[in-house]
Formats: structure tokens, sequence, C-alpha cells
């Protein structure tokens, strides 16, 4: 038994020194596995450390990932519909830079109504790929951390947007790939777009025109997917009425 006699003070400073390292390794063990964080809790109001668990056990992760899946099924079904790229201005997918001067040139030559009717079917090909966004999105937001979230939640309105985009952009563009070629087919705009080059092409004196339109079409909706992401977010941070759990009225609703 160790007393509290001044001559035993060293040992005890020692052992107590030694469990303080034990438990700083054995801390510094456990984080190569999972996070120590702090944060502070939705319902205690405090802040509390803790070993990041399954996201989908606190109520900071699982109202985040409401709030993602609420926007990127928003987002989606708005933009699967006719006209869900064509009519928004801000997103509409337009011919690429280096083809603007040839639809300049064709315009000139009486030829607009072409134009018109590639960037029409370009949209419209994008409108049909669409729906393919929605599993990876879900796979992301479903992968998340319990750091990543709390970085989120206290973050920029777009903070859940730049962090989907992070996690989904380059396999979004795969994904959309054979979807978006397809739908180009379908949609009438391959072969707009190959009727456009040609007539092109054989103005003499130009530079010949070789652009990916699938890869352009594809790079332009996935852009356009995020701003509408994006917009789904702000409006679930800023408007309390678009707040409709629970989970995402203690989670946003907080000052």
């Amino acid at each position: 038994m160790i007393t509290t006699g001044s001559a035993q003070f060293p040992l005890l400073i020692t052992i107590v020194s030694g469990l303080h390292l034990l438990l700083v390794f054995s801390l510094d063990a456990c984080a190569t596995h999972t996070d120590v964080i702090f944060y502070k809790h939705p319902q205690r109001g405090c802040f509390t450390d803790a070993f990041v668990g399954p996201l989908q056990d606190d109520p900071v992760g699982a109202g985040l990932k409401e709030c993602l899946l609420q926007g990127v099924e928003r987002a989606v079904e708005e933009l699967s519909r006719v006209d869900g790229y064509y009519a928004r201005p801000e997103i509409r997918i337009h011919l690429p830079p280096e083809a603007e001067t040839v639809a300049n040139k064709l315009r000139s030559m009486g030829q607009a109504k072409r134009v018109d009717e590639l960037i029409l079917s370009l949209n419209r090909a994008a409108e049909g790929a669409t729906h393919e966004a929605k599993s990876l999105f879900v796979d992301a937001v479903r992968q998340m951390k319990l750091s990543d979230a709390l970085g989120i939640v206290h973050g920029a309105d777009d903070a859940a947007t730049r962090y989907l985009r992070s996690q989904t952009e380059g396999a979004l563009v795969e994904r959309f790939s054979p979807a978006i070629d397809a739908s180009l087919q379908q949609s009438g705009a391959a072969d707009k777009w190959r009727s456009f080059v040609g007539v092109y092409n054989r103005i003499p004196g130009v530079r010949r025109l070789d652009t990916d339109l699938t890869r352009h079409v594809c790079q332009r909706a996935v852009a356009g997917l995020f701003l509408r992401v994006a917009e789904e977010e702000k409006a679930i941070r800023s408007q309390p009425a678009r707040r409709t759990s629970d989970l995402l009225r203690n989670v946003f609703g907080r000052p």
C-alpha cells in the first residue's frame, strides 16, 4: 500500500506519470482506427469529447445526412424533368467554347435554327441522364465521417455541396459518360452535332473542329447539378420552413 508520507511522494508521482503516459499512448493507438474530437452536442448543449462511432448514432450526423439527402433528392428530381437544364439560364448547357465561333458563323449563314436545335438537344441529353447521379450522392453521404459532418454544419452555406463535390465529381463524370452518350444518341444531339461540325469543316480556310461532345455535356451537367444542390442546401440552412423534421430543426436551427 502506498502511504501519504513524504518519502512516498516520488513513487506516487512516478506511478501517476506512468499512468498518464500509458493513457496518452493508448489514445494515440486508438486514434489510428478512429478519431477523438470535441463537439457541441445538440441535445446536451455542452462540448463533449468522444470517440467517433457510426455517424448515424449521433443527432448531428443523422441531421446532416437528412439535409444532404433531401437536397440531392430535390435537385435530381428537378433537373431530370424536361427543361430541367434548358429552362434555367445559369445551368443551361451551351456549345463548347471552341464551337461558339462556329455557331456564330453558321448563324450568319442562315443556320441559326440548326444551332438552336443542337443546344436544345444537348440539354435534353443531360436531363435524361441526371437520375444516374442519385446513387453516387447517396453513397457519399453514407460514407461521411463525423469530423466531416461537424465541419459542414459549422461551415459556409455550400459546405455540404463542396464536400459532396470533392467526394463524387470524378465518379459522376465517369458514371454520366455512358448515360450521356446514350442520351445524346436518343435525343438526336449526336447526329445534329456531326451535321453541325460537317457543315463548318467544309468552310474553306477554317480550323477543323474536333470536340469530345460527350465529355463536354458530362462536365456541364455535373456542374449544373452541384449548383442546384448548393441552392437546396442554402435553403435548408436559411429557411426554417425547409427543415421538415426534428433532426433538421435541431441541427440547423441553433445559433
